[in-house]
């Protein structure tokens, strides 16, 4: 299933009044936040919402806010929710009566929103204040839980400070117009008094990660801001579906020069990350269960993956501590099926990592299936993409035994199972004839990326194209139907494309739909 985990993600470089000075890296570090999302946590585009420049308008975070998180129908309570925000921070003197007790010197931190300190009826704008910020967080988590993380690569300078003395890659300004009146004007409708500052301890309705304390600044470079920076360097390496926001935090802080500390606050910082609910399960790694026949003998595996799979004698895989996706799971040992049953195999441990224990429990991911007919692919490319060619010839072995690689490489196009022409932005794969395909009318697609990805696919469908059980023990017993299902909620959506044996499959592009007749195997 999908990341159950929705994300607002804002970042301002040019800001619309001349007073502020425009930052250089922030909408490149929204652009490897939301790639993050994404790529690493498998986050839906759906779930993200991203805000830059002139969309990040005062108004217009406010209302996303509402509609993206609040209001959100699809946002389950306990759901994981990101609140990322990289751009200036800024101070205004505080309204009388703002804190409890004499305010004479004290200051309201705000978030400079795109229009910051420009005129608006009644005023001018006064971006978005600690007590704003705060008042649309207790509504988010009365409504949806409090697995709520918010991010804030800023900082707050204090009045005192110059505008001169922070131009050079400080995420911070002053601000010269909007006054105390205009942090009134611009509250938000159910805000109230509280502690002064985003810096409060005890967070409870969230976990604020900040990219310094209060009284340093936020710094950036040409490779982004140091703290966001350093956040994807760390991330990345760690299992994070059961590492502390403290923890982070300490490793993160580990990556950033000194005169920056990141700092992490709230209740809930000893809870793992997104606690949990953003890290879906890899339905690629099976379970696989240690045991040993006879005492002092060798070690085996019982691993969920059999015959149905596509498992022989032979497959070999890797081994895991865990199967969610956007946490670190490097290999931990590698083992070899020496029989198979139509459900599961057993396997011999070939390597475990020294001083490992997992009480026996791991995952299992297939490295190499150990097919008697390998998947043949042809490549042919223009010339401005002879150096993505030469990757893929890196990656795919000219020839092998049988069983060694599941992809090889062939010269002529009536030995391959599938043609690949490789051109600088995408790559256009053909179909060689197939019994089971002939009436397929879609032979030539293109496909955006450039790795093995896809014809490691292609290579694992052909495979199962000539699968099939002669006697067909459960043909009398089971009726068949077929759907597609929704990849963020698994529901069922369609029709039933199962007619006679036959799965008429409809191939999404970007310019049609194309009925693609397939014959599934047989029971």
């Amino acid at each position: 299933m999908s990341s159950r985990l929705f994300a607002l993600v804002v970042a301002i470089d040019s800001y619309k009044s001349g007073n502020i000075w425009n930052l250089h890296s922030c909408v490149d570090d929204a652009h490897k936040i939301r790639d993050w999302l994404e790529l690493d946590l498998h986050v839906p585009k759906s779930h993200i919402c991203v805000l830059l420049d002139h969309e990040a308008t005062k108004r217009s975070i406010e209302d996303n806010f509402t509609q993206h998180l609040t209001n959100n129908a699809s946002i389950a309570p306990g759901d994981a929710i990101l609140i990322y925000f990289a751009g200036h921070g800024s101070s205004i003197p505080a309204p009388p009566g703002w804190f409890r007790g004499d305010s004479s010197e004290q200051q309201v931190e705000v978030i400079c929103t795109y229009d910051h300190d420009m005129k608006c009826p009644g005023g001018r704008i006064a971006g978005i204040s600690d007590r704003s910020l705060g008042a649309m967080l207790q509504e988010l988590a009365a409504m949806k839980g409090d697995n709520i993380t918010l991010v804030l690569d800023c900082s707050f300078p204090p009045l005192s400070t110059s505008q001169e003395s922070h131009r050079s890659h400080t995420r911070q300004t002053p601000t010269l117009k909007a006054t105390p009146f205009d942090l009134h004007h611009g509250l938000w409708p159910s805000s109230h008094p509280q502690s002064p500052g985003f810096f409060r301890r005890q967070h409870n309705t969230h976990l604020l990660l900040a990219a310094c304390d209060k009284d340093e600044q936020a710094l950036e470079d040409k490779l982004g801001g140091h703290f966001t920076h350093a956040f994807l360097e760390v991330a990345p390496g760690l299992e994070l579906h059961q590492t502390s926001y403290s923890s982070l935090l300490e490793q993160v802080g580990e990556r950033m020069p000194a005169v920056q500390r990141p700092i992490c606050l709230g209740s809930h910082k000893g809870r793992a990350v997104f606690n949990g609910r953003a890290f879906a399960q890899d339905p690629r790694y099976g379970r696989a269960y240690l045991h040993t026949h006879v005492v002092g003998g060798p070690q085996m595996l019982e691993i969920d993956f059999g015959e149905i799979h596509g498992v022989t004698v032979g497959t070999t895989f890797s081994l895991h501590a865990h199967n969610f996706k956007g946490s670190h799971n490097p290999s931990i040992g590698r083992a070899v099926a020496c029989s198979v049953t139509p459900v599961s195999c057993c396997a011999n441990v070939v390597s475990i990592i020294s001083g490992y224990n997992s009480e026996g429990h791991y995952w299992a991911n297939i490295v190499r299936w150990h097919t008697e007919s390998p998947f043949r692919i042809r490549l042919e490319a223009t010339m401005p993409s002879v150096i993505r060619k030469w990757k893929l010839l890196r990656r795919i072995p000219y020839f092998t035994h049988p069983g060694d690689s599941e992809l090889v490489r062939v010269d002529k196009g009536q030995a391959a199972d599938l043609s690949v022409s490789i051109t600088r932005n995408y790559l256009t794969v053909e179909h060689q004839s197939h019994h089971l395909l002939a009436n397929n009318p879609l032979k030539v697609a293109s496909v955006g990326r450039d790795d093995c990805d896809v014809l490691t696919a292609a290579a694992r469908f052909h495979m199962q194209l000539g699968r099939s059980n002669p006697l067909h023990p459960l043909q009398s017993f089971i009726d068949m139907e077929l759907y597609r299902l929704d990849p963020s909620t698994w529901l069922r959506t369609g029709w039933n494309v199962l007619d006679s044996g036959n799965a008429r499959l409809w191939h999404q592009t970007s310019i049609s739909s194309v009925g693609c007749p397939v014959t599934p195997c047989s029971w």
